[in-house]
């Protein structure tokens, strides 16, 4: 509504209409002191007032009429000498009542008139002030942009829009309508683990880092269908429940597809549920809304406030594509406005990325980098996004918190396996009981990412069964691997090794045998320099193998056969592989390969979370045989020397026991 001819009393309105749209009982939580309010105005005291002029992200600067600095526009209003009213502690973020309007001939606040009290409550003002401790320029509270912008630099800049030099800070109302404030909602902006202060107990792996477990798409085209998913989700031990959401008429609906059907349940008709009410679960919502609008993230977290979700400890994640962004964009803003004061820090903003982006990983890196610009707080990307851990390491270097959606019903276990300790999160198809189970097996055996370590270093950290069993690997010396570091726009980000084979480097961990009757599960992430190798040449890229153990290693057969990727156990007197052509294979991109046998079953191997071009092995029943030779990273290890040594870079290793799940 804009401001009429009736200049104060026009806004009065706006402020009662906000009241009104949620009704007297929402009214009330918001702002408990309403009577007081109510009382306040109508007897004519000195009042501030604020605007609300539309949707949009852009704000004509302050004017004598079209904004509200309590100054030239209603100078006067309520009189010098008029009582002043009494400041709220429990206004939202305990911003105050509002400052000065009316004060000393209606000068306002010391040029912060309009703006709400920064001190928080119970302050009673000066002559004709309302929390008098308001201050200049409207410090600490809502200044003369109103309450859904904040005035930086003689401009009006929208709510919740991060400061371009440091995406740590933001326009904040509710706590100063006149400058950048620290968005202390952001929980990219410290160093603690991602889903630090949830209540929940996560499942952690051996190396005690958190993943949560979602059930993807987690309801049902009925109510009862998607409370009855919903239940057994909860049962199976899930972590996020996945709701997907879209407004159709004003109404919000958990539904697919935003296709303008209204048989689905609605979201309120979900949140309503007790069970769900009374769990732990954190809502992980993903907006479909194609053409989202204010109204329709209001609904959104109307209903979320309505029924105690997104709380200190519980809070919701709100989901899109990047093509959808501008729903979190609304969202970003709304949330830094005094009606969600108290759902900003408990609701959390991701981007999600289809895999295709990963062929281009300079772009898709740049798309991560402007989730952190616009103040999101983590993205997620399609299991077998190519070039995946350019992407999440980069990510993971803003301190964004990552996932990857969907995993699969068949073989899940490999790929979450894989990444337990990559993610913050997994989307699955595949059994939830399952997948918990695979985050926290105690299955390790040795650990290696070193994106993060410094590339000058003289060793890197690696762990062996457990967070407690550290260690460090020589780097950058006679015999062990050089180190690079890459920046954006390369198939990987932060610190690699480097393997020469004629320099014969290689990186030593220990005897890693698996249990009885067990097998192997090992996965890197790889850049290969050489692919086409002499007849009968072998580079191991990790290995294990004298008569017993694994490897994963290239080989060129004799005679005309190509060059073959290959990942093999040694099973009942001889090495059994899984091969995929290296043929297939580009030095310019990082590959994530991964090599399994649980002791029943086949040899497989996976090129980027895909089994598609390899060939696996016939299937047998035998655990592998032991030997006593260490785990090898970049060569063959042997009771004498080491052979087979490798060219290439190699930014993660893992070797795991393996077993059926």
């Amino acid at each position: 509504m804009r401001q009429g001819a009736g200049g104060c009393a026009a806004r009065i309105v706006v402020f009662l209409q906000v009241d009104a749209r949620s009704g007297t009982l929402d009214a009330m939580r918001r702002w408990p002191n309403w009577g007081t309010w109510l009382l306040y105005l109508a007897g004519g005291f000195g009042v501030a007032c604020a605007t609300n002029e539309g949707d949009t992200r852009a704000y004509a600067p302050p004017g004598s009429k079209k904004t509200d600095s309590g100054g030239a526009g209603e100078s006067g209003a309520g009189g010098s000498g008029g009582h002043g009213g009494v400041g709220d502690a429990q206004w939202p973020d305990g911003a105050g009542a509002s400052a000065g309007a009316g004060a000393s001939a209606g000068a306002g606040a010391s040029a912060g008139a309009g703006a709400m009290g920064g001190a928080a409550g119970s302050a009673t003002g000066g002559t004709g002030a309302v929390g008098g401790a308001a201050g200049s320029a409207g410090a600490g509270g809502i200044g003369p942009c109103g309450a859904e912008a904040c005035s930086i630099a003689g401009t009006c800049v929208e709510a919740g829009t991060p400061n371009p030099s440091d995406p740590c800070q933001a326009c904040l109302p509710v706590l100063h309508g006149s400058a950048w404030s620290k968005d202390d909602a952001n929980v990219t902006c410290h160093d603690s683990p991602y889903w630090t202060g949830v209540k929940r107990e996560l499942p952690r792996t051996p190396y005690q880092h958190e993943n949560a477990v979602s059930c993807h798409n987690c309801y049902a085209g009925t109510l009862s269908g998607t409370l009855n998913k919903i239940h057994a989700a909860q049962a199976a031990g899930a972590d996020l429940i996945e709701l997907d959401i879209k407004d159709q008429d004003g109404t919000v609906y958990v539904e697919h597809n935003d296709t303008g059907g209204t048989s689905a349940p609605t979201l309120v008709e979900v949140l309503a549920d007790a069970a769900l009410k009374s769990g732990s679960q954190l809502l992980f919502i993903e907006t479909k809304e194609t053409t989202p609008t204010e109204s329709y993230l209001r609904a959104v977290f109307d209903h979320l406030m309505a029924h105690g979700y997104g709380v200190a400890g519980r809070p919701v994640v709100l989901r899109t594509f990047d093509a959808l962004r501008n729903n979190l964009l609304i969202a970003r803003k709304l949330l830094a406005t005094p009606a969600y004061a108290s759902l900003r820090k408990h609701v959390r903003l991701h981007v999600l990325f289809s895999r295709n982006e990963g062929s281009n990983i300079a772009a898709l890196q740049g798309k991560v980098r402007k989730c952190k610009n616009d103040g999101f707080h983590g993205v997620e990307f399609e299991y077998q996004t190519p070039n995946l851990f350019g992407a999440l390491t980069y990510a993971k270097s803003l301190r964004l918190g990552t996932s990857v959606w969907t995993i699969p019903t068949s073989m899940g276990e490999a790929f979450i396996s894989a990444l337990r300790d990559e993610v913050d999160a997994v989307t699955v198809d595949y059994s939830v009981s399952v997948a918990r189970a695979v985050i926290q097996d105690n299955n390790a055996l040795i650990y290696l990412n070193v994106w993060d370590q410094p590339a000058t270093a003289s060793s890197m950290r690696w762990y062996g069964v457990s967070d407690a069993s550290l260690h460090q690997a020589p780097v950058n010396v006679a015999g062990a691997p050089t180190t690079e570091s890459l920046s954006m726009g390369e198939d990987r980000f932060g610190t690699s090794l480097i393997f020469k084979a004629a320099d014969s480097q290689s990186v030593t961990f220990f005897d890693a045998d698996q249990t009885a009757n067990a097998g192997y599960f090992v996965a890197v992430v790889v850049n290969f320099d050489r692919l086409t190798l002499p007849d009968g040449e072998t580079q191991e890229v990790i290995g294990k193998a004298n008569s017993g153990g694994f490897a994963l290693e290239l080989f060129n057969p004799p005679g005309a056969e190509d060059t073959v990727l290959r990942f093999g156990v040694f099973v009942e007197g001889e090495y059994r592989y899984a091969t995929y052509p290296a043929s297939k294979l580009d030095g310019s991109q990082s590959y994530f390969i991964i090599g399994a046998y649980d002791g029943d079953g086949a040899v497989r191997m996976w090129i980027n979370n895909d089994a598609t071009g390899t060939t696996a092995s016939g299937s047998f029943k035998a655990g592998v045989v032991q030997n006593d030779v260490p785990v090898l990273l970049g060569a063959d290890p042997q009771v004498g020397p080491s052979r087979f040594f490798f060219d290439g870079k190699v930014q993660m290793a893992l070797v795991q026991n393996w077993k059926n799940h």
